[in-house]
């Protein structure tokens, strides 16, 4: 026997039906991804600086294609990043906790310090290095463990917090948009703090590639930056 077409497909028996509810998809307005320019400023003592798993940039190149050439690199002061409210609340909660050790004398004796260092120690001088303070609950959870414990943090005099060397700042109208070599820097997180963006988000626009810029420059506007780039 042949179906028919079109024939409506079978009922279960008993004619109940189990309703499929949906998915929760408000985004939370602390979870609203908006465009901020962040970035390293030029007394910063390394070229790229990671907090919380965003990377403050002195330098990065963007790659574009041009008619008759493989590619052009333009640099750009720091980089434009999507970041979340809660993503910025853990910023600040970590850099009030990170601190830059200044650089002691050649062949004086030194101590590595409290928490974690991100920097190495060359034989032959003592750089600046970044120093993370453990927390009370860090201290606990190494003593628990039985590991070596953390040494406490005693302050020094040259030292600073990581704050006064990086810059955080909405995007104007929410637009991802590289800054130009000329561009003076925002001033840094230890005097404005870190300012929540409220205008709407915008996709991801501009050029493919962005790479950072590994050289370290002394200067202390975007004209001077400039020269020394040239």
């Amino acid at each position: 026997m042949t179906a028919k077409k079109n024939e409506a497909a079978p009922k279960p028996d008993d004619g109940r039906t189990i309703p499929i509810a949906a998915p929760n998809l408000e985004t939370a307005p602390s979870e609203v991804a908006r465009w901020y320019w962040v970035g390293a400023r030029l007394d910063a003592p390394r070229s790229s600086i990671d907090v919380a798993g965003v990377t403050f940039n002195k330098i990065t190149e963007t790659i574009h294609a041009v008619e008759g050439q493989s590619q052009q690199r333009v640099k750009h002061p720091g980089t434009c990043v999507r970041l979340t409210e809660n993503k910025l609340e853990v910023l600040a909660e970590r850099l009030s906790r990170m601190v830059i050790r200044g650089t002691a004398p050649s062949g004086a004796a030194t101590e590595r310090g409290a928490g974690d260092v991100l920097d190495e120690q060359p034989a032959n001088r003592t750089p600046k290095i970044i120093l993370s303070i453990p927390t009370e609950e860090q201290l606990k959870a190494v003593s628990a463990s039985g590991r070596p414990r953390y040494r406490k943090f005693i302050a020094r005099p040259n030292d600073r917090p990581l704050a006064e060397v990086l810059y955080c700042v909405p995007c104007p109208e929410g637009k991802n948009r590289p800054r130009g070599i000329d561009d003076d820097l925002p001033p840094p997180l230890s005097e404005t703090g870190i300012q929540v963006g409220n205008a709407p988000t915008e996709p991801l626009v501009g050029p493919r590639k962005s790479t950072s810029h590994a050289g370290m420059v002394d200067a202390s506007t975007g004209d001077q930056l400039a020269r020394l780039l040239s």
